[in-house]
């Protein structure tokens, strides 16, 4: 064989050679990206679902971090001290003692005395008095009364002539002709859209009192209740959107569709932190979000979902991105194995902490704060991205994570627009929370109708939690006043305007 066949050979060889090497680098690199989805789908079936990191797991990355750049220091205002600088560490949290009843929970007094002949001084012969007491505390359940209100209008005539007949006005009812009375409705309102508990389980826990009222029977009470409280539902839309901000968020529920079958379909929550409305949608398409946001110019806390993106088209709304989904993709990367993630997650820590510092500043104090610390906070992480953005796969979580934090860069940097801002959407995701729970165990929704006027219920009882009111107290009273009261005037029933007027009044 000649020289120049040999040469040949070899060539073909070593070409042959550098195809299986980077056939081999490929297969290696899929399977790789193969092997973190299926740990992935494993910890989603079988793992928790928590996001908290042990502190153990981001020690190193902190001190890396530390060494590499220490944090900025805050200039401090006139009378304070200056900042050292260090991440704040979070306060202690209250303990878990017993600790002791609210003010507001009634009290009976029993008092016990000690036996007659020890009352008598042994060596005076008079009578023992009273020179103070020992007590203590105990908390003892009554269960819920349920009673019949017999409404009798009394008939008067004349007792000589019979004459001049006359009966007494009809009693003013929530529902004309109604089985319930306003306590009665909010209690199964707030039986369900607060505790969760179906209407079904409701029928059960009333027989045990000796009440026979079918499920079908407290669904009518329901559904009486949310017609009477849609236009205070409204009313607290309409106030929300009123504000410069709002977080948004949505979650499926299962709607039933006759004859039979199911399908897909969606409860959205919007809130300003004060109050808290929700809507129903049979699918999570843009007309939810345009319904709402078509109109609004303001800033929106929420995911990226693309169904809000036409709300924001035609409203002119302003995209305010969420750091703890962002996070959340660096937490499933760490997970996976992937240690560079730890260092990500380490720095949005520390936005974190100028988060906690700035949470009894207000707004202008708190935008001075983040210019001064999370602005070179948010660049040493788009450094760090493209550092890590070099050596990670695409398709794996690390990569995944990567990519989501760099297409949605410019909304998690908007909450250093103004200090009014968020910087997460949690605060949406709180509020959907209650939703997640209910339908664990109310199951589905049994009709379109239905979901609106769950949608109603929720938005009066979450917006009553949110402003520290019992939310039987106040439907018991909105109910018995709804139907007299201007609607002009509905503004005045809504959770947060009810409180101020009941502060106001005492």
């Amino acid at each position: 064989m000649s020289t120049t066949e040999l040469a040949q050979r070899l060539e073909k060889a070593e070409a042959e050679l550098a195809t299986y090497r980077e056939q081999v680098a490929t297969l290696s690199s899929a399977n790789k990206e193969l092997r973190q989805r299926i740990d992935e789908l494993c910890r989603k079936l079988y793992g928790k679902r928590s996001e908290q990191v042990d502190p153990a797991q981001l020690a190193l990355a902190f001190a890396e971090l530390e060494r590499e750049q220490p944090v900025a220091e805050v200039p401090a205002e006139d009378g304070e001290e200056a900042d050292s600088g260090e991440p704040v560490v979070a306060k202690k949290r209250r303990g878990h003692g017993r600790r002791p009843p609210g003010k507001d929970v009634p009290r009976e007094r029993i008092e016990y005395r000690p036996a007659a002949e020890d009352c008598v001084c042994a060596s005076c012969h008079v009578d023992k008095v009273v020179i103070g007491e020992e007590s203590s505390q105990q908390y003892d359940y009554v269960p819920a009364t349920l009673r019949v209100l017999v409404h009798a209008r009394l008939k008067m005539a004349c007792p000589k002539c019979k004459e001049g007949v006359v009966v007494a006005p009809v009693a003013e009812k929530v529902v004309d002709k109604g089985l319930a009375s306003a306590g009665m409705i909010a209690h199964v309102i707030v039986s369900k859209s607060a505790d969760h508990i179906p209407l079904y389980r409701q029928s059960h826990i009333l027989a045990r009192e000796g009440v026979d009222l079918s499920d079908s029977t407290l669904l009518a009470f329901f559904n009486q209740g949310a017609s009477l409280l849609e236009p205070i539902a409204k009313a607290v839309f309409a106030m929300i959107l009123e504000r410069a901000f709002l977080h948004a968020d949505e979650t499926p529920v299962t709607m039933r569709l006759l004859p039979s079958g199911t399908k897909t379909a969606y409860i959205w929550t919007y809130t300003d932190r004060l109050q808290v409305g929700y809507r129903f949608t049979t699918g999570r398409g843009a007309e939810g979000p345009l319904a709402v946001l078509g109109s609004y110019g303001g800033y929106v806390h929420r995911d990226a979902y693309v169904g809000y993106d036409a709300a924001a088209r035609k409203g002119g709304s302003i995209y305010v991105a969420c750091w703890a989904h962002a996070r959340r993709g660096f937490i499933e990367a760490m997970k996976a194995g992937d240690v560079a993630a730890a260092r990500m997650i380490a720095l949005i820590a520390l936005l974190y902490a100028v988060e906690a510092e700035a949470k009894d500043f207000d707004d202008d104090r708190r935008k001075a704060l983040r210019q001064a610390k999370s602005v070179p906070l948010l660049l040493r992480i788009e450094e760090e991205a493209e550092a890590q953005r070099k050596t990670a796969l695409p398709k794996s979580p690390l990569g995944e994570a990567l990519t989501y934090l760099r297409n949605q860069w410019a909304g998690l940097r908007r909450y250093l627009e103004h200090g009014m801002l968020g910087i997460d959407n949690n605060f949406a995701e709180r509020a959907i929370k209650p939703v997640a729970l209910g339908r664990r165990n109310w199951m589905v929704c049994a009709s379109e109708d239905g979901g609106h006027r769950a949608a109603v219920c929720y938005t009066l009882v979450n917006s009553c939690k949110l402003q520290g009111v019992n939310p039987f107290t106040y439907l018991k009273d909105v109910l018995e006043r709804v139907g007299s009261h201007p609607m002009s005037r509905v503004r005045e029933l809504t959770p947060l305007c009810w409180k101020a007027a009941r502060d106001a009044a005492l």
